[in-house]
């Protein structure tokens, strides 16, 4: 784990350093999954994989060639497409090819595309379940399009202000933040305000 706190890793819990060229975490991520194939249990069920990346790597080759490879040998590979509109500074709706400029794509790669809001947590983890465990029961890889807000700057490098207006900067932050909604959620729900404080 002495990396960037980007690159964390934990071999103990399973959580793999990332590598640092954007999207050949696809194709690491599709390694490991042959071999939790090559390793699989008959009847057991089986462990994922979970890709994460952002609208715009999922148009870089890497993560293309991956999800081609999930697909052709049904591999246990959740692909989540973390969809927030940007490409570091660059708009991305209409320029990716799980989203078409007319609509949604109705599938990617032959894979239906799982939709859900990011910032609602509840309601991915409801919409998310029946993909999560046909990956696990060896159906082969699903694809996630989580709609997401950019909640600030895309690295301590970079200043949002230069290209996202303060209106939709102040907009995205007050009604977007998963944790603010699954707080705002669990009590209207009914948990305690001071026990969720603690």
């Amino acid at each position: 784990g002495r990396q960037m706190s980007a690159h964390l890793s934990d071999p103990a819990l399973r959580v793999l350093s990332l590598v640092g060229p954007v999207g050949n975490n696809a194709l690491q991520a599709a390694g490991v999954a042959h071999e939790i194939v090559a390793r699989r249990t008959q009847g057991a069920l089986s462990p994922l994989v979970v890709c994460a990346v952002g609208d715009s790597t999922s148009q870089q080759g890497e993560f293309l060639e991956a999800v081609a490879e999930a697909v052709r040998a049904r591999l246990p590979v959740l692909f989540v497409i973390e969809d927030n509109g940007l490409g570091i500074s660059t708009r991305t709706i209409g320029n990716t090819l799980h989203e078409l400029p007319d609509g949604p794509a109705a599938d990617f790669y032959g894979l239906p595309i799982h939709r859900c809001n990011g910032s609602d947590v509840v309601a991915c983890g409801v919409s998310l379940a029946p993909a999560i465990d046909s990956v696990r029961r060896g159906s082969g890889p699903a694809v996630v399009g989580l709609q997401m807000a950019r909640l600030t700057h895309h690295t301590n490098a970079d200043d949002e202000r230069v290209y996202r207006a303060e209106g939709e900067i102040a907009r995205v932050r007050s009604a977007s933040d998963p944790i603010s909604n699954l707080r705002a959620a669990l009590l209207a729900d009914g948990m305690d305000a001071a026990a969720l404080a603690a």
